[in-house]
């Protein structure tokens, strides 16, 4: 008997904590700051009434490869600058 509510305390602390991160998570994404930008799209939020770009929006695919241009051009050119820098000067 003692074992019964001990399980039933559990289940009956498990359904408040999983009832209060819903409240908490759903107050928190509306009072969240715009979310222009972000990689995933929230559930709930301010953004999702003006959301107009989708997460790997312009990114080029093929081959296996699916990357955002401007970063990998951009983080080349600093690795190749810096290994050209290296190698010149010791």
């Amino acid at each position: 008997m003692d074992e019964e509510k001990k399980q039933s305390s559990k289940k009956e602390l498990a359904s408040k904590l999983k009832t209060a991160e819903a409240a908490a998570r759903e107050k928190a994404l509306k009072n969240a700051k715009l979310c222009k930008g972000l990689a995933f799209m929230p559930s709930l939020s301010p953004c999702d009434e003006v959301w107009t770009e989708q997460p790997g929006k312009g990114n080029w695919q093929g081959n296996g490869f699916n990357f955002q241009p401007f970063v990998t051009f951009v983080s080349l050119a600093l690795l190749i600058t810096l290994i050209v820098l290296t190698l010149i000067f010791p």
